[in-house]
Parts: C-alpha cells; structure tokens; sequence
C-alpha cells in the first residue's frame, strides 16, 4: 500500500496528474458555458408541465433567449478583465457569476428569479 502511495505521488509531481487538473480546470469554464447555453431545452418542457410554475409560451421563449441575449455583455466584459486582471484571473472572477445565477436558478420562487438567474448566466457565459 505504501509504495502504491508513492508511485502515486510520483505521478502526481512528475507525471500527468498536475496537467489533467489543469486541463479539467481549465476547461471548467467551456463545460459552464455549454450547460448555461443548453439549459432552456430541458428547463422549458418540464416547466410547462410544473404546477408550481404557470408558464405560457411567451414567458418561455423569454426564459430561452435570455442566457443569449446577455452574451455580448459578458464578451466585452471579459475582454476587459482579461486586459486588467489578466487571464488567469478573469476566469477564475467569472465563475462567481456562475455560480450565483444558478443559485437563482435553484432556488427560483417565481418566473423572475429564472430570468435574473438566465440573465447572470448569459453575462458569465
């Protein structure tokens, strides 16, 4: 068992452990963006059929557009911050957003909170 652990640490300090973590984090944020992106194609079909939610058509191609609607806000931004902050660190301040629209999302009480958290998102994204 102990020279498992070291052959692990092996890997882990000079071989492909600490790269495929980078990789993965890295490419964390592409994976973010694809979910926020493709998420109203599964919301919308269980929303209408929600009896906690009363959503008509227009409410839910309002709910659809508005993670790509916000979009360009979010490039320009993050063309900003990436000039600022740099880019290591413009990603790592984008997943903030991230996270506190898909806790809107979550914890949506009403048709509202999906928008704002749609909304968050799409500048994320």
């Amino acid at each position: 068992m102990i020279s498992f652990l070291k052959r692990l640490e092996k890997i882990w300090n000079y071989g492909p452990g600490r790269t495929a973590l980078a990789a993965v984090c890295a490419h964390s944020v592409s994976i973010s963006i694809g979910i926020s992106q493709g998420y109203s194609a599964i919301l919308i079909p269980q929303l209408m059929r929600s009896q906690d939610f009363e959503v008509d058509t227009e409410q839910s191609s309002w709910l659809a557009s508005l993670g790509a609607i916000t979009n360009p806000l979010g490039s320009i931004l993050s063309g900003l911050l990436a000039e600022w902050l740099g880019r290591k660190r413009s990603i790592q301040l984008s997943s903030l957003p991230f996270l506190l629209g898909w806790l809107c999302i979550a914890f949506a009480p009403t048709i509202f909170w999906l928008y704002a958290g749609r909304l968050i998102t799409g500048i994320a994204a």
